[in-house]
């Protein structure tokens, strides 16, 4: 089971997820990058962060939008 498998299992009755912290975010996107955030859902998962890191994160983030 993937990690963001993991987090979406937790998902019963709460809508989503919303990683704030570094470990957190890291876990869950298997990437490291210093600052965002990221919110999981059974919607979808996005990663959010600043203009510093958009091209590492569309190339090293897997499952997030």
């Amino acid at each position: 089971m993937k990690n963001i498998e993991k987090y979406l299992s937790l998902l019963t009755d709460t809508q989503g997820l919303l990683l704030t912290s570094r470990y957190s975010r890291y876990y869950g996107a298997e990437f490291d990058i210093a600052e965002g955030a990221a919110i999981v859902s059974r919607k979808g998962c996005r990663y959010f962060t600043d203009s510093r890191y958009i091209e590492s994160a569309e190339n090293g983030i897997k499952g997030f939008e």
